[in-house]
């Protein structure tokens, strides 16, 4: 699998980022763009890697987040300065952060009530997540040379369980909505097949008209 990234806009051409050797599941940028974080998984049962490298053909990925234990969804804050990330250390999973790039000289538990999926609010002191009950709760932070979590919140539940990798959000950038994709039931959509006949002649046609 390969990243790759292009202009918004359409211009210029694809640029490869990345090769890994698994599949690669969400991706993180730092605010000034000279790092990302993604993580990945081998296979549908193996533990996942956190990995960081900086942008670039020659690019070369090294463990962000080295655990014995399955982790996931990195986030990096809007000052660039903390990643949160998802793990099952616990027995189940929690989110945590840790400063960046000095991953290693702490870590800071956010989630009680286990957590996945976490997004940082664009002021930066807000960590969103979703709990074991599918509930989205904003977790209030201090931050300063450390991060310490003030209150807790339940904005909202959600009508289903969601597996890992099966969450996807976006916040605005005021910070009061929410973007999310939602998963439905088989009963909740309706597959359709439509016959198009004589495409070849019609799109002739169309071409010929122009």
């Amino acid at each position: 699998p390969e990243l790759w990234q292009r202009s918004a806009a359409g211009i210029g051409e694809p640029e490869r980022m990345i090769e890994v050797e698994a599949p690669i599941f969400g991706i993180a940028r730092t605010p000034d763009g000279t790092s990302v974080a993604t993580h990945t998984a081998p296979g549908l049962s193996a533990a996942r890697d956190i990995l960081g490298f900086g942008p670039g053909l020659d690019a070369e990925t090294s463990p962000l987040v080295a655990l014995e234990f399955d982790r996931g969804s990195p986030a990096f804050s809007p000052d660039g300065r903390w990643v949160a990330y998802e793990s099952d250390k616990t027995g189940r999973y929690e989110v945590f952060v840790r400063p960046y790039p000095d991953v290693d000289s702490s870590r800071f538990r956010v989630s009680t009530d286990g957590g996945q999926f976490p997004a940082w609010a664009h002021s930066g002191d807000e960590l969103f997540y979703l709990n074991v009950d599918g509930e989205v709760v904003a977790a209030r932070l201090e931050v300063s040379s450390e991060v310490r979590v003030v209150g807790r919140e339940i904005l909202f539940g959600l009508d289903q369980q969601l597996t890992p990798g099966a969450f996807n959000l976006t916040i605005h950038p005021d910070d009061s909505r929410f973007l999310m994709g939602h998963t439905l039931e088989e009963d909740q959509f309706e597959t359709r097949w439509i016959l198009v006949q004589n495409w070849l002649e019609e799109l002739s046609q169309r071409m010929g008209s122009n």
